[in-house]
């Protein structure tokens, strides 16, 4: 336990960063700043949290780094505050959205495949380990609920001897040669580009760019670039990245 003088005389002594909990008090607050010090108040809700950062803004010294620290530490594993309130005017909505799978990097989507696959055939302390045919069962269910890759399980179970299943091509209700625009498009290509690497007119590009919008409810090319990359058929680091 620190107690308020230990706290100054040891950010005295050696400049550390000293965090005061909950068994500082307020007037020890500009002490631990004038000395360098860097302090972690108790947890509490959201809104408590904000008032006291303001506070601590005023403490805090110019000559030092500012940081606020948010959460509880370990002493008996204290009650957390609740989130914002359904009646203020940026209330907490759930559920929270975390990356698009497409954002992630097509090898961190292969690695979680391939984790996931061997952890299956591995025994647990809660369950035996299962069959690899088993396991193909259980990872093409991931990708039928979106928590796995379908392109990344298809080479795990191809790499591990389990037949596969081919993955339905036409995204969307698109053709093929569309797809092919799609992809162009969203990296960034004029209908030019397009056509000279396909081989088709930019007229023929531009009646495939209109029926692709069609087709995905979408009215321009940002939208059409952001459903290839929401179904895998370019990654967020191509996004416009061949637009002169």
């Amino acid at each position: 336990m620190w107690r308020n003088s230990r706290s100054c005389r040891l950010a005295k002594a050696i400049a550390c960063k000293v965090s005061s909990h909950s068994w500082s008090t307020p007037d020890a607050y500009p002490r631990i700043y004038k000395l360098g010090g860097f302090i972690t108040p108790y947890a509490g809700d959201s809104t408590g949290f904000v008032e006291k950062w303001r506070k601590h803004l005023q403490w805090a010294d110019p000559r030092y780094y500012f940081g606020f620290g948010y959460g509880a530490d370990m002493n008996g594993l204290g009650a957390q505050g609740d989130p914002r309130g359904a009646g203020v005017a940026n209330p907490v909505t759930y559920p929270f959205k975390g990356i698009e799978g497409a954002t992630i990097t097509p090898t961190a989507r292969l690695l979680a495949g391939a984790d996931a696959y061997q952890a299956m055939i591995e025994p647990r302390p809660h369950r035996a380990a299962l069959s690899p045919a088993d396991a193909a069962r259980e990872l093409q269910a991931e990708v039928r609920v979106g928590r796995l890759d379908a392109d990344a399980v298809e080479a795990v179970l191809a790499a591990s001897g389990q037949p596969t299943q081919r993955r339905r091509a036409n995204v969307g209700g698109l053709t093929s040669r569309e797809l092919d625009v799609l992809r162009l498009a969203a990296r960034g290509l004029s209908n030019r580009d397009i056509a000279h690497l396909l081989t088709i007119t930019p007229k023929t590009v531009g009646n495939h760019i209109e029926h692709i919008y069609t087709k995905i409810d979408e009215t321009n090319r940002a939208g059409a670039a952001l459903f290839a990359m929401r179904n895998g058929l370019v990654t967020s680091d191509k996004l416009g990245a061949e637009r002169p």
